[in-house]
């Protein structure tokens, strides 16, 4: 990932999965804020409570340097939140 270049695109859709501990999930969410282009939407798929116990959970903090615009969880069977943020920049 660290040499891959999100600039071209609109929208990156994370999966759960990137980063199983939160300092490699930090390191990703660091490395995209870096390679997407300004104003680019973020869309991170993540869990919370005991859902994290089949995907790893995805705090606000690992968004440093994004702007976080919602943060949805399911109140049904559905297993994964979801999370939309914005690059830095302005588009």
């Amino acid at each position: 990932v660290r040499d891959l270049s999100f600039a071209a695109h609109d929208v990156v859709v994370l999966a759960a999965l990137v980063g199983a501990t939160a300092a490699a999930k930090r390191d990703v969410l660091a490395h995209l804020a870096r390679a997407m282009a300004p104003g680019a939407t973020l869309v991170a798929r993540s869990a919370r409570a005991a859902r994290t116990l089949l995907y790893p959970g995805l705090d606000r903090r690992h968004l440093a340097g994004f702007e976080l615009q919602a943060v949805v969880h399911p109140t049904c069977d559905v297993v994964n939140s979801v999370v939309v943020a914005r690059a830095p920049g302005a588009r």
